[in-house]
């Protein structure tokens, strides 16, 4: 991932909610590490604060053609197959509110 995405994805949202892949908290790296081929780590960890941000952030990652992988709080990522790549870990966790 560029660092002009990287910047791009840092002017939609504040640091909090974006969170780069080296400081993730060892409990969502466990989760990530069993849905992913060869530890092929994601670039950042991101949990919009409301569908608005969601919505801007998958659309910028699809304009850049960034792989993402969806995911709630990740309780059962491993449930699925596993992913090849996944640049981004999309969660929405924080979207619990109508």
């Amino acid at each position: 991932m560029t660092s002009a995405i990287a910047s791009q994805l840092e002017s939609l949202l504040d640091s909090p909610y974006i969170i780069p892949w080296e400081t993730v908290d060892r409990s969502w790296k466990d989760r990530v590490k069993g849905t992913v081929y060869d530890n092929c780590y994601p670039n950042y960890l991101i949990t919009p604060p409301d569908v608005t941000s969601l919505g801007k952030i998958v659309q910028l990652a699809s304009q850049n053609q960034c792989s993402m992988l969806p995911c709630g709080s990740g309780s059962k990522l491993n449930w699925g197959g596993l992913v090849s790549a996944a640049n981004l870990v999309i969660s929405t966790q924080n979207l619990n509110h109508i």
